[in-house]
């Protein structure tokens, strides 16, 4: 085949080169599942040339790609089946790339993994959306752009049982049953609840949007949808922390937050995420500094002493 089709963030190198089989399928299934893992998309750039150019650059050295992802999965918490399905998946020579016979055969489609009829699944839903879980959505975007951030890290450290009400929640919303918000089930949800200027609609879902897709994925959507109880404690944050900080230094600076949010945002935008609770000034946020933020504390740190009171 030689046809250029296809959403360039899924599309297999070899398409680009206008030469490719089947097996350009299995990588768009790749980059499928590193998203759904991760909740980050593997490409940096917002138009189709910048990101083309981001895989070639990815791909240009074929083992560099494939220790990078082994060691991202691995910071990731991905485990190991997870991260070699997907590491299979995105071979980048299509002719050692895992076959779709391999693929239904490797171990982590052993697991609890087994498909679900779509149209038993809707007519099995019982559970109402919660006004609490619609209200979070909707103020979301209230929170500063470092706490969207710090709350998408510790939506991967919840337990299955706090996150169990929350993803009947998300089944709820997710009318299709792909896995993800689309904006039209946004839309419809807020309706329901008596929003409907899309603007305000735009706003909201953006805010729950974090990387950028223009599909809310279930990660993002726990992050948002947390009560404060869940992840205000130090266990909790400390683990957030630690998520965030991929290298290891006991800081967080830009290329941590870039690490969870891809390229959505300049590194302007960044820079000024990390100067917001820096109050040291040395560029990086410690952990001390990541819970005042996480706890909502920041403002009253910089609000200016309220004048003595008269003698």
């Amino acid at each position: 085949m030689t046809a250029d089709v296809g959403s360039v963030i899924y599309k297999a190198p070899e398409v680009m080169k206008a030469n490719y089989s089947e097996a350009s399928d299995l990588w768009s299934l790749g980059v499928i599942c590193h998203m759904l893992v991760t909740g980050i998309v593997p490409w940096e750039g917002e138009s189709r040339v910048e990101i083309e150019a981001s895989i070639n650059k990815e791909i240009s050295d074929p083992a560099g790609f494939h220790g990078y992802l082994t060691w991202f999965y691995e910071s990731m918490e991905c485990g190991p089946d997870c991260a070699d399905f997907i590491i299979g998946l995105m071979t980048v020579d299509q002719e050692q790339r895992m076959t779709c016979a391999t693929a239904r055969q490797h171990a982590w489609m052993g697991g609890n993994f087994a498909s679900r009829d779509r149209a038993s699944r809707k007519s099995k839903r019982k559970e109402k959306l919660t006004p609490a879980v619609v209200s979070k959505l909707k103020k979301f975007r209230e929170q500063s752009k470092l706490k969207r951030t710090a709350l998408l890290a510790v939506s991967f450290t919840v337990s299955p049982d706090e996150l169990k009400h929350l993803g009947e929640q998300f089944t709820e919303i997710d009318k299709d049953g792909d896995g993800l918000i689309s904006r039209e089930d946004f839309a419809s949800l807020m309706a329901k609840q008596g929003v409907d200027d899309p603007a305000d609609i735009a706003q909201c879902f953006d805010a729950v949007n974090q990387d950028g897709t223009g599909m809310i994925k279930y990660s993002e959507f726990v992050a948002a949808a947390l009560e404060e109880a869940t992840y205000t404690t130090d266990n909790q944050i400390e683990a957030a922390f630690q998520r965030l900080d991929t290298t290891g230094t006991g800081t967080i600076g830009t290329s941590d937050l870039r690490h969870m949010l891809g390229r959505r945002y300049s590194e302007a935008t960044l820079g000024m995420m990390v100067s917001e609770v820096d109050t040291t000034g040395s560029g990086k946020i410690d952990l001390e500094e990541f819970k005042i933020a996480i706890r909502g504390e920041a403002e009253r740190m910089f609000s200016p002493s309220p004048p003595p009171s008269p003698k």
